[in-house]
């Protein structure tokens, strides 16, 4: 095994332990008095109701590893399992439909997808970071066209999100030379879905590799999009609760601020902060990295938006399975508790436009997609 082939199998396995933190939406400026409790605020309750995923049976519904699930037209969705290539159709009641893709290199093939996106013009987007490339597919599973991205130095894209009909928006992160020098450099960009140029920058950090202590905690954000190609940014480390709210092309549209609970960071909160910890090896003493790890938990633990333009906030703050809503105007509606996942692990949320799913990251026994009593 060569040198590059043997670093690229090492930060595989990064990647697999360190699919971040990102997502959604929109507000004007708002406040709550008492943001972390459930009471009168409360604005509804998502039960789940049913999962797909089984330990062991039928075989259409044993999931390796899930890295991404999309809620698709027709109350349907599809699982993105990184260890298999697999895309997994299924409806919302768990019936499954078809699957497509598979392990390998050739075309409509994947080495190791990490993140998938349903643009707004109805394809699929896959990142194959090992495959160094973005795969294009049909909702049918008909491959389309692909196109590569930088082979020596394949960024890790933290999530993607449809902006428009022709432009995603990533958050990734790689190395490149620079001045004759190797620096980090974390990026919030909008590319083209066609060929991958870059079209908007709205966030961009560089830092040489050289310095020490290296500055983490300003370049982690909550990335995601709204249904009209808003743009939305928070500091996962940050005094306030807030979101930056910017137009396609990058000006400042609102700033959506909210009251929130300070919580100090323990040792044990890798939920809270998955990338900052697994970015050292060593779990057991974290701190001994100085500058990599937050004094409190991010106000913003992931973000999206729903159907109708309603953004969904994850409090990163007492309780990570509440969330906040606002309106499309910026109104606080109230709070929304995810009833019925495991307590002690931590929650991702998988919404857009056509619904919303819940998946655990890392479980404890396996992997499974979890449904809501909602539609929405």
């Amino acid at each position: 095994m060569n040198n590059r082939q043997s670093t690229l199998n090492t930060m595989f396995l990064l990647v697999l332990i360190t699919i971040p933190l990102s997502i959604s939406c929109t507000g004007d400026n708002t406040d709550s008095d008492d943001p972390d409790s459930m009471d009168s605020s409360m604005l509804d309750t998502l039960i789940v109701v049913d999962s797909i995923g089984v330990f062991m049976g039928d075989s259409t519904e044993m999931f390796a590893h899930i890295t991404s699930v999309t809620p698709l037209p027709g109350r349907r969705l599809a699982v993105l399992d990184i260890l298999t290539g697999k895309i997994s159709v299924f409806t919302m009641d768990g019936v499954f439909q078809n699957s497509f893709g598979s392990m390998g290199s050739g075309p409509g093939e994947f080495q190791g997808a990490i993140h998938m996106g349903l643009m707004t013009n109805g394809h699929l987007l896959i990142q194959d970071w090992m495959g160094d490339e973005f795969v294009v597919f049909s909702q049918e599973g008909e491959y389309l066209y692909s196109f590569p991205t930088n082979p020596l130095f394949s960024p890790i894209d933290w999530a993607i999100f449809p902006c428009d009909d022709s432009t995603f928006v990533k958050y990734s992160y790689t190395r490149k030379f620079f001045n004759q020098t190797i620096v980090q450099e974390w990026e919030i960009i909008r590319c083209s879905i066609e060929n991958g140029e870059t079209h908007t920058t709205y966030f961009s950090n560089q830092q040489n590799i050289d310095e020490e202590p290296l500055d983490w905690l300003s370049c982690y954000k909550v990335v995601t999009t709204g249904n009209n190609g808003e743009v939305y940014i928070s500091d996962c480390v940050s005094d306030n609760y807030e979101i930056q709210v910017l137009t396609t092309e990058g000006e400042s549209i609102r700033t959506l601020r909210k009251a929130a609970t300070t919580v100090p960071v323990s040792e044990d909160d890798i939920g809270y902060i998955i990338p900052l910890v697994h970015l050292w090896p060593d779990t057991a003493h974290p701190r001994d990295i100085p500058g990599m790890f937050p004094e409190f938990r991010p106000f913003v633990g992931q973000m999206d938006v729903d159907s109708i333009g309603n953004l969904w906030v994850r409090r990163g703050t007492v309780n990570e399975h509440i969330w906040d809503v606002f309106s499309p105007e910026g109104e606080w509606l109230g709070g929304v508790f995810l009833d019925g996942l495991p307590i002690n692990e931590t929650v991702e949320l998988h919404m857009n436009r056509f619904g919303a799913v819940a998946t655990v990251y890392e479980p404890e026994d396996y992997y499974r997609v979890y449904i809501f009593n909602d539609e929405e």
